[in-house]
């Protein structure tokens, strides 16, 4: 009889999937729905403005302002549509930088 060594357990190790634990926040809804085909449930993603609220001349709410900091992706579409978000992601931590992505349309 063959007794197990306990190596067969290693060698499934890298085998075994991890959840995810991003969050992507996006400025604008149809970014969401965009975020939310890609990611499909896996991580989850919110959109910053709510229902009915205009990117052009909106104003962040203090909670919108750490919402901005606790993500771990940004996507918005830049300064020239949505301006109230260039200051804050200016000041976000230089560590997170490269964590606002914008999107440029062709």
């Amino acid at each position: 009889m063959v007794k197990p060594n306990g190596a067969g357990k290693y060698f499934f190790w890298p085998c075994i999937a991890t959840q995810a634990s991003a969050a992507v926040l996006t400025s604008t809804k149809p970014l969401g729905f965009i975020a939310s085909a890609i990611t499909e449930g896996v991580i989850p993603t919110e959109v910053l403005l709510p229902d009915g609220a205009s990117p052009h001349d909106y104003a962040l709410r203090p909670s919108d302002v750490q919402r901005l900091r606790s993500a771990d992706l940004v996507i918005w579409i830049g300064p020239d549509m949505e301006s109230f978000l260039t200051k804050p992601l200016n000041n976000i931590d230089e560590k997170k930088k490269n964590r606002a992505v914008r999107v440029k349309f062709c």
